[in-house]
Protein backbone atom coordinates (compact mmCIF):
# COMPACT_ATOMS: atom_id res chain seq x y z
CA UNK A 1 0.00 0.00 0.00
CA UNK A 2 1.16 3.69 -0.58
CA UNK A 3 0.05 6.73 -0.33
CA UNK A 4 -1.01 9.09 -3.72
CA UNK A 5 -2.43 12.42 -4.30
CA UNK A 6 -5.71 12.80 -5.49
CA UNK A 7 -5.47 14.57 -8.61
CA UNK A 8 -8.54 16.64 -8.17
CA UNK A 9 -8.25 17.92 -4.58
CA UNK A 10 -4.53 16.64 -3.93
CA UNK A 11 -5.70 15.00 -0.69
CA UNK A 12 -3.30 12.31 0.54
CA UNK A 13 -5.21 8.74 0.33
CA UNK A 14 -3.96 5.14 -0.25
CA UNK A 15 -3.81 3.82 -3.90
CA UNK A 16 -6.24 0.98 -2.95
CA UNK A 17 -8.87 3.44 -2.34
CA UNK A 18 -11.80 3.43 -4.38
CA UNK A 19 -12.21 6.87 -4.41
CA UNK A 20 -10.95 9.46 -2.54
CA UNK A 21 -12.23 10.78 1.04
CA UNK A 22 -12.56 13.97 0.37
CA UNK A 23 -14.20 14.87 -2.53
CA UNK A 24 -15.11 11.51 -4.41
CA UNK A 25 -13.26 11.44 -7.34
CA UNK A 26 -12.91 7.39 -8.08
CA UNK A 27 -9.52 6.02 -7.96
CA UNK A 28 -8.49 3.83 -10.45
CA UNK A 29 -5.40 3.46 -12.81
CA UNK A 30 -5.95 2.63 -16.47
CA UNK A 31 -5.02 -0.56 -16.91
CA UNK A 32 -1.48 -0.40 -19.17
CA UNK A 33 -0.71 -2.35 -22.34
CA UNK A 34 1.25 -5.18 -22.51
CA UNK A 35 5.03 -4.85 -23.45
CA UNK A 36 4.93 -8.18 -25.19
CA UNK A 37 2.21 -8.69 -28.23
CA UNK A 38 -0.53 -11.80 -27.85
CA UNK A 39 1.03 -14.81 -29.52
CA UNK A 40 -1.29 -17.13 -30.99
CA UNK A 41 -0.30 -20.96 -31.34
CA UNK A 42 -1.03 -22.62 -34.27
CA UNK A 43 -1.13 -26.91 -34.04
CA UNK A 44 -0.27 -27.79 -37.50
CA UNK A 45 0.50 -31.12 -37.47
CA UNK A 46 1.41 -33.60 -34.35
CA UNK A 47 4.49 -34.84 -34.71
CA UNK A 48 4.08 -38.67 -33.18
CA UNK A 49 5.31 -42.18 -34.65
CA UNK A 50 2.35 -44.09 -35.34
CA UNK A 51 2.66 -46.68 -32.57
CA UNK A 52 2.74 -44.11 -29.76
CA UNK A 53 -0.16 -42.43 -31.45
CA UNK A 54 -2.00 -45.44 -30.93
CA UNK A 55 -0.62 -45.80 -27.43
CA UNK A 56 -2.21 -42.38 -26.89
CA UNK A 57 -5.85 -43.09 -28.13
CA UNK A 58 -6.02 -46.40 -26.60
CA UNK A 59 -5.22 -44.44 -22.85
CA UNK A 60 -8.02 -42.16 -24.08
CA UNK A 61 -10.05 -44.85 -25.16
CA UNK A 62 -9.68 -46.70 -21.57
CA UNK A 63 -9.68 -43.81 -19.37
CA UNK A 64 -13.53 -43.13 -20.90
CA UNK A 65 -14.36 -46.16 -19.80
CA UNK A 66 -14.56 -45.22 -16.15
CA UNK A 67 -16.01 -41.78 -16.84
CA UNK A 68 -19.06 -43.18 -18.96
CA UNK A 69 -20.06 -45.28 -16.00
CA UNK A 70 -19.94 -42.96 -13.61
CA UNK A 71 -22.66 -40.72 -15.58
CA UNK A 72 -24.42 -44.10 -16.63
CA UNK A 73 -24.68 -44.98 -12.92
CA UNK A 74 -25.58 -41.06 -11.89
CA UNK A 75 -28.45 -41.44 -15.01
CA UNK A 76 -29.51 -44.41 -13.67
CA UNK A 77 -29.94 -43.56 -9.81
CA UNK A 78 -31.48 -40.24 -10.22
CA UNK A 79 -33.54 -41.62 -13.12
CA UNK A 80 -35.04 -44.26 -10.58
CA UNK A 81 -35.15 -41.69 -7.58
CA UNK A 82 -37.31 -39.15 -10.00
CA UNK A 83 -39.65 -41.82 -11.28
CA UNK A 84 -40.43 -42.88 -7.26
CA UNK A 85 -41.34 -39.66 -6.93
CA UNK A 86 -43.68 -39.84 -10.03
CA UNK A 87 -45.30 -42.81 -9.36
CA UNK A 88 -46.45 -41.94 -5.70
CA UNK A 89 -48.46 -38.64 -6.92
Amino acid sequence: MALVNCADCQTEMSNLALACPKCGRPNYVPAQPSAEPMRKVTVEDIDMPFFSMVAFMLKWGVATVPAILGLGMIWFFLGGFFASLVAHH
